[in-house]
């Protein structure tokens, strides 16, 4: 993934080190926003848009 800095528009790069997410060779700022981190949905919040986008067929909604 590449994605330009919300600080100076440069292109960012993958950084290879134990933190994941990209690092701007012009200024230096640090970003995870395009791979995705801290967007975990919890269980609960799962199900609730697995339903959301498929319903039952029958009509009974959320019965397990």
């Amino acid at each position: 993934m590449r994605c330009s800095c919300p600080d100076c528009g440069e292109f960012m790069i993958n950084a290879e080190s134990l933190a994941m997410g990209c690092v701007c060779p012009a200024c230096g700022r640090r970003c995870a926003a395009c791979l995705g981190t801290n967007t975990l949905l919890q269980k609960e919040e799962f199900k609730k848009l697995e339903r959301l986008l498929f319903p039952k067929e029958d009509g009974r909604e959320g019965e397990q």
